[in-house]
């Protein structure tokens, strides 16, 4: 059987069998990572918990406590709400994520909500953070991604995208959500530990 040799960030050499899922690969270190892997970058790409590992190569892998994990955490968590908040308040619920505040994201709402929407919204989010969802990964053409957002009327998607130069990008899909997100994203919701809503 192939095998191929990874080396990580602190240097350490592991052998796996060729074409090892990523997730495997964090598993079998997962007694040396007390928080959970938020990022993951193989031979300076970024990649997700299905990809498969064909090649020698390095391996980093981020929590939150490093910068880049941090930004990922901080995105992935605004998806999870919105998706979320879309499932308790109604799919017609505008979100616009306006500005960080301190260590938190300050949020704006197309309806009036109560103490009750608020805590249905984290139960949901509590749950979907066990499931350990993935963020897939789609690449789709420009005209596509805006029809589907303009077909949903999330303008500010459309006038994210519109300002993308690329014929080419990339939306990501929590269940069956779509969403455009500049920037990495968590492997899956699993890491999304950390969060309160006010």
């Amino acid at each position: 059987m192939e095998t191929i040799k990874i080396t990580f960030d602190n240097g350490e050499e592991r052998e796996y069998i060729k074409g090892i899922k990523l997730k495997e690969v964090i598993q079998s270190i997962a007694e040396k990572n007390s928080l959970d892997t938020i990022v993951a970058k193989y031979n300076g790409k970024t990649v997700y918990e299905d990809f498969e590992l064909t090649k020698k190569g390095k391996l980093l892998l981020y929590n939150i406590n490093t910068n880049i994990g941090n930004k990922a955490y901080e995105r992935g968590l605004i998806y999870l709400f919105e998706v979320c908040a879309s499932e308790v308040l109604g799919n017609d619920t505008k979100i616009i994520i306006k500005y960080s505040l301190d260590k938190g994201v300050f949020c704006k709402i197309s309806k009036s909500i109560s103490e009750n929407d608020i805590s249905n919204i984290k139960k949901e989010m509590k749950k979907k953070i066990k499931e350990a969802l993935p963020f897939e990964k789609i690449e789709t053409t420009k005209t596509e991604a805006l029809d589907f957002f303009k077909s949903i009327k999330r303008e500010d998607k459309v006038r994210t995208l519109f300002y993308n130069n690329d014929n080419l990008v990339t939306l990501y899909k929590l269940e069956n959500y779509y969403n455009y997100m500049i920037g990495e994203m968590p492997l899956s919701t699993k890491g999304l530990k950390f969060f309160d809503l006010t």
